[in-house]
Protein backbone atom coordinates (compact mmCIF):
# COMPACT_ATOMS: atom_id res chain seq x y z
CA UNK A 1 0.00 0.00 0.00
CA UNK A 2 2.89 2.26 0.33
CA UNK A 3 4.45 1.67 -2.76
CA UNK A 4 1.10 2.82 -4.60
CA UNK A 5 0.92 6.29 -2.37
CA UNK A 6 4.25 6.67 -3.50
CA UNK A 7 3.68 5.83 -7.10
CA UNK A 8 0.13 8.20 -7.09
CA UNK A 9 1.71 11.72 -5.31
CA UNK A 10 5.15 10.74 -7.83
CA UNK A 11 3.01 10.33 -11.07
CA UNK A 12 0.77 13.48 -10.40
CA UNK A 13 3.80 15.33 -10.15
CA UNK A 14 5.54 14.00 -12.82
CA UNK A 15 2.49 14.85 -14.96
CA UNK A 16 2.90 18.30 -13.93
CA UNK A 17 6.97 18.65 -14.52
CA UNK A 18 6.24 18.44 -18.22
CA UNK A 19 7.11 21.71 -20.19
CA UNK A 20 3.73 21.80 -21.47
CA UNK A 21 2.79 22.81 -18.34
CA UNK A 22 2.64 26.56 -18.92
CA UNK A 23 1.00 27.88 -22.30
CA UNK A 24 2.73 30.12 -24.05
CA UNK A 25 -0.85 32.03 -25.06
CA UNK A 26 -2.77 34.11 -23.10
CA UNK A 27 -6.08 32.00 -22.92
CA UNK A 28 -7.55 28.25 -22.33
CA UNK A 29 -10.38 26.84 -22.63
CA UNK A 30 -10.99 23.51 -20.51
CA UNK A 31 -14.14 21.49 -21.21
CA UNK A 32 -14.64 18.53 -18.46
CA UNK A 33 -15.60 15.30 -20.05
CA UNK A 34 -18.43 12.87 -19.60
CA UNK A 35 -16.35 9.86 -20.18
CA UNK A 36 -12.59 9.35 -20.91
CA UNK A 37 -11.29 6.15 -22.52
CA UNK A 38 -8.58 4.12 -21.56
CA UNK A 39 -6.62 1.39 -22.57
CA UNK A 40 -6.70 -1.94 -21.17
CA UNK A 41 -4.91 -1.98 -17.79
CA UNK A 42 -4.28 -4.08 -14.95
CA UNK A 43 -6.46 -2.96 -12.00
CA UNK A 44 -6.00 -4.09 -8.10
CA UNK A 45 -8.55 -4.86 -5.24
CA UNK A 46 -8.72 -3.88 -1.67
CA UNK A 47 -7.14 -7.46 -1.05
CA UNK A 48 -4.45 -6.53 -3.45
CA UNK A 49 -5.75 -9.30 -6.53
CA UNK A 50 -5.05 -8.08 -9.60
CA UNK A 51 -8.14 -7.33 -12.16
CA UNK A 52 -8.86 -6.16 -15.45
CA UNK A 53 -10.61 -2.54 -16.67
CA UNK A 54 -10.89 -1.13 -19.57
CA UNK A 55 -12.65 0.64 -22.15
CA UNK A 56 -14.58 4.83 -20.94
CA UNK A 57 -15.24 6.21 -17.71
CA UNK A 58 -18.82 6.99 -17.52
CA UNK A 59 -20.09 9.65 -15.01
CA UNK A 60 -23.65 9.71 -15.37
CA UNK A 61 -26.46 11.27 -12.79
CA UNK A 62 -28.41 9.27 -10.16
CA UNK A 63 -30.95 11.47 -8.63
CA UNK A 64 -29.49 14.24 -6.89
CA UNK A 65 -25.46 12.91 -7.47
CA UNK A 66 -22.77 12.36 -10.31
CA UNK A 67 -21.94 8.66 -10.30
CA UNK A 68 -18.51 7.16 -12.01
CA UNK A 69 -18.35 3.75 -13.62
CA UNK A 70 -15.33 1.89 -14.96
CA UNK A 71 -15.47 -1.60 -17.22
CA UNK A 72 -14.07 -4.27 -15.33
CA UNK A 73 -14.23 -8.00 -15.48
CA UNK A 74 -13.84 -7.99 -11.49
CA UNK A 75 -16.58 -10.51 -9.27
CA UNK A 76 -19.35 -8.77 -8.11
CA UNK A 77 -18.96 -6.61 -4.61
CA UNK A 78 -15.51 -5.85 -5.68
CA UNK A 79 -13.71 -2.83 -4.42
CA UNK A 80 -11.28 -0.92 -6.32
CA UNK A 81 -8.01 -0.07 -4.82
CA UNK A 82 -5.46 1.09 -7.51
CA UNK A 83 -4.97 1.59 -11.20
CA UNK A 84 -2.86 3.39 -13.63
CA UNK A 85 -3.13 3.58 -17.47
CA UNK A 86 0.49 3.63 -18.87
CA UNK A 87 -1.22 5.36 -22.01
CA UNK A 88 -2.98 8.00 -20.77
CA UNK A 89 -1.68 8.68 -17.53
CA UNK A 90 -5.34 8.52 -15.56
CA UNK A 91 -4.70 7.26 -12.26
CA UNK A 92 -6.83 5.99 -9.31
CA UNK A 93 -5.35 5.90 -5.56
CA UNK A 94 -6.94 6.17 -2.37
CA UNK A 95 -10.62 6.87 -3.61
CA UNK A 96 -9.15 9.78 -6.11
CA UNK A 97 -9.32 9.36 -9.55
CA UNK A 98 -6.75 11.55 -11.61
CA UNK A 99 -8.13 12.18 -15.42
CA UNK A 100 -5.72 14.37 -17.82
CA UNK A 101 -7.73 16.82 -19.77
CA UNK A 102 -6.66 17.32 -23.35
CA UNK A 103 -7.67 20.04 -25.89
CA UNK A 104 -6.61 18.31 -29.46
CA UNK A 105 -3.91 16.43 -27.94
CA UNK A 106 -2.65 19.33 -25.52
CA UNK A 107 -3.15 18.39 -21.99
CA UNK A 108 -5.25 21.59 -20.75
CA UNK A 109 -5.83 20.53 -17.46
CA UNK A 110 -6.00 17.38 -14.86
CA UNK A 111 -9.43 16.73 -13.58
CA UNK A 112 -9.31 15.44 -9.71
CA UNK A 113 -12.03 13.25 -8.29
CA UNK A 114 -12.84 11.82 -4.84
CA UNK A 115 -15.11 9.27 -4.81
CA UNK A 116 -16.73 6.91 -2.70
CA UNK A 117 -16.17 3.35 -2.63
CA UNK A 118 -16.62 1.82 -6.26
CA UNK A 119 -18.07 -1.31 -6.31
CA UNK A 120 -18.35 -4.15 -8.47
CA UNK A 121 -21.46 -4.69 -9.98
CA UNK A 122 -22.90 -5.91 -13.74
CA UNK A 123 -19.56 -5.52 -14.66
CA UNK A 124 -18.05 -2.21 -13.58
CA UNK A 125 -16.97 -0.50 -10.45
CA UNK A 126 -19.44 1.99 -9.48
CA UNK A 127 -19.38 4.76 -6.93
CA UNK A 128 -20.85 8.32 -6.07
CA UNK A 129 -18.02 11.07 -6.95
CA UNK A 130 -17.58 13.06 -3.43
CA UNK A 131 -15.67 16.22 -4.41
CA UNK A 132 -14.47 17.74 -7.79
CA UNK A 133 -10.82 19.49 -8.53
CA UNK A 134 -9.92 20.87 -11.93
CA UNK A 135 -5.96 21.88 -12.33
CA UNK A 136 -5.72 23.80 -15.20
CA UNK A 137 -2.16 24.42 -16.78
CA UNK A 138 -0.72 27.76 -16.53
CA UNK A 139 -0.34 30.93 -18.34
CA UNK A 140 3.04 32.99 -18.85
CA UNK A 141 2.80 36.29 -19.06
CA UNK A 142 6.14 38.41 -18.68
CA UNK A 143 8.27 36.96 -16.31
CA UNK A 144 5.49 35.92 -14.55
CA UNK A 145 3.67 32.42 -14.45
CA UNK A 146 -0.12 31.84 -13.20
CA UNK A 147 -2.38 29.08 -13.27
CA UNK A 148 -5.45 28.16 -11.31
CA UNK A 149 -7.05 25.05 -8.92
CA UNK A 150 -11.39 25.01 -9.32
CA UNK A 151 -13.19 23.19 -6.71
CA UNK A 152 -16.84 22.73 -7.59
CA UNK A 153 -19.82 22.74 -6.00
CA UNK A 154 -21.34 20.43 -7.82
CA UNK A 155 -20.99 18.86 -11.52
CA UNK A 156 -21.31 21.35 -13.62
CA UNK A 157 -24.78 21.70 -16.56
CA UNK A 158 -21.98 23.61 -18.27
CA UNK A 159 -18.47 21.87 -18.29
CA UNK A 160 -16.55 24.48 -19.80
CA UNK A 161 -14.24 27.25 -18.25
CA UNK A 162 -12.00 29.57 -19.75
CA UNK A 163 -9.13 31.25 -18.30
CA UNK A 164 -7.12 34.38 -19.78
CA UNK A 165 -4.53 36.49 -19.04
CA UNK A 166 -6.08 40.10 -18.80
CA UNK A 167 -4.69 43.23 -20.41
CA UNK A 168 -7.89 45.30 -19.03
CA UNK A 169 -7.09 49.18 -18.59
CA UNK A 170 -10.37 49.55 -17.04
CA UNK A 171 -9.73 46.93 -14.54
CA UNK A 172 -6.38 47.64 -13.70
CA UNK A 173 -7.43 51.52 -12.80
CA UNK A 174 -9.81 49.91 -10.52
CA UNK A 175 -7.50 47.84 -9.09
CA UNK A 176 -4.92 50.27 -8.42
CA UNK A 177 -7.58 52.39 -7.31
CA UNK A 178 -8.39 50.63 -4.31
CA UNK A 179 -4.48 49.69 -3.65
CA UNK A 180 -3.84 53.03 -3.14
CA UNK A 181 -6.36 53.27 -0.90
CA UNK A 182 -5.33 49.90 1.24
CA UNK A 183 -1.58 51.78 0.99
CA UNK A 184 -0.68 48.72 -1.22
CA UNK A 185 2.54 50.09 -2.79
CA UNK A 186 3.95 48.89 -6.36
CA UNK A 187 1.86 47.65 -9.68
CA UNK A 188 -0.36 45.13 -10.81
CA UNK A 189 1.95 42.04 -11.61
CA UNK A 190 -0.51 39.98 -13.43
CA UNK A 191 -4.44 39.73 -13.81
CA UNK A 192 -6.37 36.50 -14.28
CA UNK A 193 -9.82 35.85 -15.55
CA UNK A 194 -11.05 32.61 -14.21
CA UNK A 195 -14.69 31.68 -15.56
CA UNK A 196 -17.44 28.90 -15.91
CA UNK A 197 -19.98 27.12 -14.37
CA UNK A 198 -20.92 25.82 -10.24
CA UNK A 199 -17.27 26.97 -9.47
CA UNK A 200 -17.40 27.23 -5.17
CA UNK A 201 -13.87 28.29 -4.48
CA UNK A 202 -10.50 28.75 -6.72
CA UNK A 203 -7.39 29.30 -5.87
CA UNK A 204 -4.85 31.25 -8.12
CA UNK A 205 -1.22 31.08 -7.64
CA UNK A 206 1.60 33.19 -9.24
CA UNK A 207 5.18 32.56 -9.89
CA UNK A 208 7.29 35.55 -9.91
CA UNK A 209 10.49 37.76 -9.31
CA UNK A 210 10.17 38.28 -5.10
CA UNK A 211 8.49 41.73 -4.32
CA UNK A 212 10.98 44.07 -2.03
CA UNK A 213 7.78 44.24 0.19
CA UNK A 214 4.17 42.93 0.87
CA UNK A 215 2.50 41.74 -2.13
CA UNK A 216 -1.53 42.10 -1.93
CA UNK A 217 -4.26 40.34 -4.01
CA UNK A 218 -7.37 41.63 -5.75
CA UNK A 219 -10.29 40.16 -7.41
CA UNK A 220 -12.26 42.52 -9.42
CA UNK A 221 -15.90 40.76 -10.01
CA UNK A 222 -19.09 42.69 -11.69
CA UNK A 223 -17.10 45.90 -10.70
CA UNK A 224 -16.42 45.45 -7.80
CA UNK A 225 -12.70 45.19 -6.03
CA UNK A 226 -11.96 42.99 -3.21
CA UNK A 227 -8.74 42.66 -1.12
CA UNK A 228 -7.89 39.15 -0.63
CA UNK A 229 -5.58 37.34 1.74
CA UNK A 230 -2.41 36.56 -0.09
CA UNK A 231 0.93 34.84 1.27
CA UNK A 232 3.98 33.94 0.04
CA UNK A 233 5.70 30.66 -0.57
CA UNK A 234 9.44 30.05 -1.02
CA UNK A 235 10.99 27.35 -2.64
CA UNK A 236 14.28 26.16 -4.07
CA UNK A 237 15.05 30.21 -4.75
CA UNK A 238 11.29 30.98 -6.48
CA UNK A 239 8.66 32.89 -4.77
CA UNK A 240 4.91 31.43 -5.67
CA UNK A 241 2.04 34.62 -4.16
CA UNK A 242 -0.76 32.44 -4.00
CA UNK A 243 -4.51 33.53 -3.09
CA UNK A 244 -8.41 31.68 -2.69
CA UNK A 245 -11.88 33.22 -3.33
CA UNK A 246 -15.15 32.07 -3.98
CA UNK A 247 -16.29 31.90 -7.74
CA UNK A 248 -14.64 33.17 -10.60
CA UNK A 249 -13.38 36.92 -11.69
CA UNK A 250 -10.13 38.34 -12.55
CA UNK A 251 -7.98 37.95 -9.88
CA UNK A 252 -4.77 40.31 -9.65
CA UNK A 253 -1.61 40.50 -7.77
CA UNK A 254 -0.34 43.80 -6.94
CA UNK A 255 2.83 45.00 -5.08
CA UNK A 256 6.36 46.48 -5.76
CA UNK A 257 7.92 43.78 -7.90
CA UNK A 258 10.95 44.60 -9.94
CA UNK A 259 11.13 46.44 -13.19
CA UNK A 260 12.26 43.81 -15.82
CA UNK A 261 11.07 43.91 -19.43
CA UNK A 262 8.11 41.41 -20.24
CA UNK A 263 10.10 38.02 -21.13
CA UNK A 264 9.18 34.61 -21.55
CA UNK A 265 9.54 32.04 -18.72
CA UNK A 266 12.48 30.10 -18.23
CA UNK A 267 12.34 25.85 -18.48
CA UNK A 268 13.56 26.27 -14.69
CA UNK A 269 10.64 28.53 -14.22
CA UNK A 270 8.13 25.73 -15.45
CA UNK A 271 9.50 23.47 -13.50
CA UNK A 272 9.34 25.09 -10.31
CA UNK A 273 5.67 26.12 -10.24
CA UNK A 274 4.27 22.61 -11.99
CA UNK A 275 6.56 21.27 -8.70
CA UNK A 276 4.69 23.65 -6.66
CA UNK A 277 1.37 22.98 -7.88
CA UNK A 278 1.77 19.13 -7.71
CA UNK A 279 2.52 19.31 -3.80
CA UNK A 280 -1.56 20.93 -3.86
CA UNK A 281 -3.31 18.31 -5.80
CA UNK A 282 -5.15 16.20 -3.60
CA UNK A 283 -8.68 17.46 -2.87
CA UNK A 284 -8.14 15.83 1.08
CA UNK A 285 -6.72 19.57 1.80
CA UNK A 286 -9.02 21.43 0.49
CA UNK A 287 -11.54 21.59 3.58
CA UNK A 288 -8.34 22.65 5.40
CA UNK A 289 -7.32 25.92 2.62
CA UNK A 290 -10.96 27.16 2.64
CA UNK A 291 -11.19 27.20 6.20
CA UNK A 292 -7.77 28.87 6.92
CA UNK A 293 -8.40 31.52 3.81
CA UNK A 294 -11.68 32.11 5.35
CA UNK A 295 -10.26 33.25 8.02
CA UNK A 296 -7.85 35.68 6.75
CA UNK A 297 -9.95 37.20 4.07
CA UNK A 298 -11.99 38.41 7.26
CA UNK A 299 -9.36 40.52 8.36
CA UNK A 300 -9.79 42.80 5.22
Amino acid sequence: MAAWRTLFCTSLILLLLAPASVDAASSLDITIPTSYHINAARAYDVSNNAVNIGGDIEFFHYGNGVYVAITTDAPAGDKLAFFQDAVTQALFRNNTLFIPVDDAGDQTAGLVLSTGDLICDNGAFYGPVTGIELDTKALAYGDAVAGAVLYMGKWPDWPSYHLSISNDETIKKALMDEAAKDGTAGGVKLMLNVSGDSIGYVVVHMEAPEASSNVSAYLYRDGVVTRLACRAIHSNGSVVYETMYSGGGTFAFVGPFPETPPAPASFGDVLAFSVYLGSGLLLLFVGLAVTAFKKRSNKY
